[in-house]
């Protein structure tokens, strides 16, 4: 690298790092910045228009400082974060040339094409708030009124400008007036579905995923079917229906392999496995696992990569070949050290520190912990630090340190509540009921975990209602409330055979055998008498 392009490098780090500092806090490790300075630089000095001059423009900084705290939040790589920005920028131009081109000969309305310019303009600066206020000044102009279509594609552009600044509520109102100016649009129906899930407003989701489904089939757009297939069948795991989840995923699946899109192919392999995992089919889940880490090297998808060899750890976790998940999981490291992926790095340490948990070996566990966590903090990962602190919870409780357990749970608690995540903070609330009912305070143990039932029934995480249930069971038990006991046990018996929960059903036939029968349903049958 000659002087004059290393100073160039050097000057560009120097003013990424005051930027990355300004998002992520003065607690950021310095190393940790440098390195994310340095694959941001990196990142942009493949691209046409130099770093230095970009950097003067004040949007282009806003829209960076964006997709630095999007890929601390969202525990992705800012390379990825970066890469996935720069695709949606290229599909808004794309749109907009095909709505030139498409507008072109049309007299009734050449302040639409010339509108449209403008916008591409805005874009082409990376001033998202300009973009959107033209969109905006053109609705409102009386003369327009009548074009529907016209207005509809603007609100449409409106809603994925929002969506991609991670406004989802502004998106939301966008695309709802998109969709209602033209029902017929599979994509308003798609985007609406799509931000909707996002907003965890699964029901009205599912009802616009359904709709735009139906639009792509009818005129044939295989690729939208296959992406909506898959997003649909998000909703119904989320909701517990693992049949119904399972269903979308193949019908996505073999539309994704009819049409060659192997990155699709790769994410929906690896979504039907954790569909054969939570049924307890471990075989079924690793067959699938393996199906997409072979699709995955052969396209070098190392994030995909990193991921999936994560998932596989599981298993063998799972089937108690604690020697094999360490293995894969050393492996899944290696990738996100080697691709400076530090939030797959962290969680990949957390992934470790259960192996050590496991073994017995709680001050290793601990260690790898404390580095997850270091990392998780550093980067701004509030939703990885919230799991860690409750994993290291976990260590202090098998400890016999209850207060510093509880402790360090109040403080995950705090952040779930704070970052608005609901399932977070649910688990949460009935990992802190077992630290009361190990006091022997079950007054307490009980309110927390109706606190956590509420939130599971409220999302409608059947796995989740099922955990409270079964825990608050054990508090009735320990009460002497056996016929309460008895009935949140049928409860969670109904619903996890309804969501096909082998976790759940497992539990459900050691508690059985603990209380004298051969098996669950023996008890059952027995509460009738």
């Amino acid at each position: 690298m000659s002087d004059k392009i290393n100073n160039s490098f050097n000057n560009n780090q120097n003013s990424i790092i005051s930027i990355v500092n300004e998002v992520l806090g003065k607690e950021a490790q310095e190393h940790i910045v440098k390195q994310l300075s340095y694959e941001i630089v990196l990142h942009f000095s493949n691209m046409d228009e130099k770093l230095d001059k970009l950097l003067n423009n004040q949007a282009f900084v806003d829209n960076l400082m964006l997709q630095i705290n999007q890929a601390s939040k969202t525990n992705s790589s800012i390379q990825k974060q970066l890469e996935k920005s720069e695709k949606e920028r290229e599909e808004f131009f794309l749109e907009l040339e095909k709505l030139k081109k498409e507008h072109s000969n049309n007299s009734q309305d050449i302040d639409f094409t010339k509108m449209i310019e403008e916008a591409e303009l805005a874009l082409k600066e990376y001033n998202s708030k300009k973009y959107r206020d033209l969109l905006e000044a053109y609705r409102e102009n009386e003369k327009h009124k009548e074009l529907v279509k016209n207005i509809a594609i603007t609100h449409y552009l409106s809603a994925k400008s929002f969506a991609n600044d991670f406004i989802y509520e502004e998106a939301k109102k966008e695309i709802a007036k998109a969709v209602v100016l033209d029902e017929a649009n599979g994509d308003y129906s798609g985007w609406y579905g799509l931000i909707l899930f996002y907003l965890a407003e699964y029901d009205e989701a599912l009802e616009y995923l359904e709709k735009s489904l139906k639009i792509y089939v009818e005129i044939g757009n295989k690729s939208g079917e296959g992406a909506t297939l898959n997003n649909t069948s998000q909703i119904y795991q989320a909701r517990g229906d693992l049949a119904k989840a399972l269903e979308y995923l193949e019908k996505s699946l073999k539309i994704r392999v009819e049409i060659g899109n192997k990155l699709g192919e790769g994410t929906t392999l690896n979504n039907i496995s954790t569909i054969y995992q939570a049924r307890g089919d471990l075989t079924k889940a690793l067959e699938y696992l393996k199906k997409s880490l072979k699709i995955q090297v052969a396209i070098g998808d190392k994030s995909g990569e990193g991921t999936t060899l994560n998932n596989i750890s599981t298993i063998y976790q799972e089937r108690g070949d604690l020697t094999k998940a360490l293995e894969y999981l050393e492996k899944s490291l290696k990738i996100q050290v080697a691709i400076s992926n530090k939030s797959g790095e962290g969680a990949t340490l957390n992934n470790i520190s259960q192996i050590y948990d496991a073994r017995g070996d709680l001050t290793k566990a601990l260690e790898y912990l404390k580095k997850s966590l270091k990392i998780q903090v550093a980067i701004g990962n509030k939703s990885g630090e919230g799991a860690t602190l409750n994993n290291i919870s976990t260590i202090y409780k098998a400890r016999g340190k209850l207060v510093k357990a509880l402790e360090y749970l109040e403080k995950s608690l705090k952040i779930y509540v704070a970052i608005g995540d609901k399932s977070g903070e649910g688990t949460t609330l009935n990992n802190i009921s077992q630290i009361y009912q190990a006091r022997g305070n079950l007054r307490k143990a009980l309110e927390y975990l109706e606190k956590s039932l509420k939130i599971y029934v409220a999302i409608g995480d059947k796995s989740g209602e099922c955990a409270s249930r079964f825990n608050i069971g054990h508090i009735y038990l320990a009460k002497d409330e056996v016929n309460k006991a008895l009935k949140e046990w049928l409860k969670v018996y109904e619903i996890a055979q309804e969501i096909e929960n082998a976790q759940a059903l497992e539990a459900l036939q050691g508690l059985a055998e603990q209380l004298g029968f051969e098996s669950f349903e023996e008890l059952k049958e027995n509460t009738k008498h």
